[in-house]
Order: structure tokens, then sequence, then C-alpha cells
């Protein structure tokens, strides 16, 4: 959940990168060992602005960008690949869910900023992880005695 709160607040591809390296360590590696390859990434690794994605077994390929498929990551823009391939797993890899969870955190954000005013990032991310331990308590059955309309405040979670 940090990996897409952090792509939705930052515009920074450096922070998306370090939080895709906590969620996906694997793939995170092996994108920063993209980016130190110290030989001609085009010849050796011979790799596009796209990705191949498995659709229920079935490939299809993704552009990154308009015409990625016929566009060879070279040294020069392959800080530009992965900051694409990043976007494209955090995001436009999972449009229903990254929508849900957009649609669901403006509400929550500015419902509270219109009672309280404006809200620091420390604020944020307290919201943010008791939704996340409400959900996990929801998942466990805990909360069969709470009632629905007595809120988050009643019950101590804001």
């Amino acid at each position: 959940m940090a990996t897409t709160l952090s792509f939705c607040l930052s515009s920074s591809a450096l922070t998306w990168m370090q939080d895709l390296k906590k969620a996906m360590p694997d793939l995170g590696h092996g994108l920063q060992q993209l980016l130190d390859y110290p030989g001609d990434v085009e010849v050796d690794l011979a790799t596009t602005f796209s990705v191949e994605e498995d659709n229920f077994g079935e490939l299809k390929t993704r552009e990154l960008k308009p015409g990625g498929s016929n566009i060879a990551v070279t040294n020069s823009n392959r800080q530009e690949y992965v900051d694409l391939y990043t976007k494209w797993v955090l995001q436009d890899s999972i449009p229903t869910q990254f929508a849900a969870f957009s649609e669901g955190f403006h509400q929550v954000i500015l419902s509270c900023s219109a009672v309280n005013g404006p809200m620091h990032s420390q604020e944020m991310m307290r919201i943010i992880c008791k939704v996340w331990a409400i959900c996990s308590v929801a998942k466990s059955g805990a909360f069969h005695d709470m009632k629905p309309q007595a809120g988050l405040h009643a019950h101590g979670f804001l």
C-alpha cells in the first residue's frame, strides 16, 4: 500500500523506485542492475519500451509509451525505461484496483481535510495505517459488535 500511496502523492520517480525496491525487492534489484549496467544496454540486453503481460495464459505486449515496442532501451534512455516500467507496475498494470484505491483515498483525505483543514504527511500515514488495520481486523471477523453508523472516530481509529 505504501508503494501505491507514494506513487499517488509524489511526482518523484526516485520515490517510486525506492518503494518498488521495498515492495518487490527482486524486481527493484533487477531494475537497479539495468541502471548500473556498465556495458552496452541496447546490444547486450535487447530490450524495448514494452512489457509482456500474461493474461490468463495469453501473452500480450503492452507498450510503455507510444511505439515502445519499436524503441530500443539504450544507455542514454534506460532511466526513462525504468521510470515508465515502475509506473506500469505500480499503476498502469492494475487500472481497476488503482482507480478504486485512488477514489477511496481521495474521499478519505478530502473528507478529513474538510473537517480538520489541510493534512500533513504524518496525519495521512496515520489514517492509512488505521484503515489498513481496520481492514485486517474486519477480515478476521472481530468487528461483529461494531455499528457501521458509529464511524471511525467513535472507535478511536482517527
